[in-house]
Order: structure tokens, then C-alpha cells, then sequence
């Protein structure tokens, strides 16, 4: 698999303020903004053979369901550390 060329510009940068509102921002709406900026800048121009998604967990699945039909299609894989999770499969919805 061929990976991207390493980029030494900030891909995501956190911030916290106590003035700030953006904490009162639902989860799974901050999840389709990364999503969307996920498969613009990576999925799409450069990882064409496909990826995979570690953490088969509750945040993993969540953003495997975020993706679109045609990212979905690119994943190969979604790792986990735990046991129990190894061999399962993830439904498309």
C-alpha cells in the first residue's frame, strides 16, 4: 500500500477556553466535519488501495458510519487490541 507523502503542515489542531462554546458542540457533529476533512484531504487523493481504522470500539465504528459509501467501500480493515472484537464483522449502513 502506498502511503501519502508526510505533510509538516498541522492536520488538526485542539484547543480549549473556558469562554469558548465549541465544548457545547454535539459529538457526532464534530465527528462528520473530521470525517469530511478525513476523506477530502487523505482518503480520496491518496489512499486509493484503501486504509484501515484502528479501535473497533464505539469511536471507530462511529466514524466507519460517518464515512461516505464510496470511503466505506476504501477501508480494508479495522483493527483492534481486543479479543473479543477479532474475527467480527462492522455492517455497512
Amino acid at each position: 500500500m502506498a502511503f501519502p507523502p508526510r505533510s509538516t503542515d498541522e492536520l488538526v489542531v485542539y484547543r480549549f477556553s473556558k469562554q469558548s462554546n465549541s465544548w457545547q458542540i454535539p459529538r457526532r457533529m464534530l465527528l462528520a466535519v473530521r470525517t469530511a476533512a478525513l476523506e477530502s484531504r487523505l482518503v480520496f487523493p491518496h489512499w486509493s488501495d484503501g486504509f484501515s481504522i484502528w479501535g473497533a470500539g464505539r469511536d471507530g465504528t462511529d466514524v466507519f458510519k460517518a464515512l461516505s459509501p464510496a470511503a466505506q467501500a476504501r477501508v480494508r480493515a479495522i483493527g483492534d487490541i481486543d479479543p473479543r472484537k477479532s474475527g467480527t464483522r462492522l455492517a455497512r449502513p
